[in-house]
């Protein structure tokens, strides 16, 4: 039975996940991503593409910190917040070379290393095929966000809890 990349349970459409730039601020990729109802975004340094895990790079941005800490790296740009923290586990490079729609999925979710595949027709992007589950998971999945008083909140605003004045601690994916 043919299995094509469009068709995978593993493709995920282009405009489900975000695309954050170097210039967006950390809080407002956050919000997006609260919005887009997902724990992963798609992102761009130095002409390479990535798939960034939402939920490891807020723990190692909010991890351990001070709530002053936490409140000034909101307002780092996502390039500057990439640049300062070496995050190497949190991105994942998309495939330079897309994959067309129509090919076979199979080889490509047999692939050993844990990739995200652009997935083209023609000229036109369609979205992604992950061959890792784990990477599936963040980029179907949303993110909630726990408090040290364990409220749920819809994003991690400045560090801090929108109904009380307790810091956010953690993520969960739903």
């Amino acid at each position: 039975m043919s299995n094509k990349v469009f068709d995978s349970a593993n493709f995920v459409a282009l405009d489900t996940l975000p695309e954050i730039d170097d210039t967006t601020s950390v809080a407002d990729a956050y919000r997006l991503l609260g919005g887009a109802g997902r724990a992963a975004f798609s992102y761009a340094q130095g002409g390479q593409r990535f798939i960034v895990k939402a939920n490891e790079l807020l723990n190692r941005l909010y991890g351990g910190a001070d709530i002053s800490t936490i409140r000034q790296r909101t307002y780092w740009s996502m390039g500057d917040a990439m640049r300062r923290l070496n995050m190497p586990t949190v991105k994942v490079a998309i495939e330079a070379q897309g994959v067309s729609a129509e090919e076979e999925a199979q080889p490509l979710l047999d692939q050993g290393a844990k990739q995200a595949f652009l997935v083209t027709e023609g000229d036109r992007s369609l979205g992604w095929l992950f061959n890792d589950d784990a990477l599936l998971e963040v980029a179907t999945k949303r993110l909630v966000y726990i408090c040290g008083n364990s409220h749920e909140n819809p994003d991690p605003d400045h560090g801090t809890c929108y109904q009380c004045p307790a810091k956010i601690v953690r993520s969960e994916l739903r």
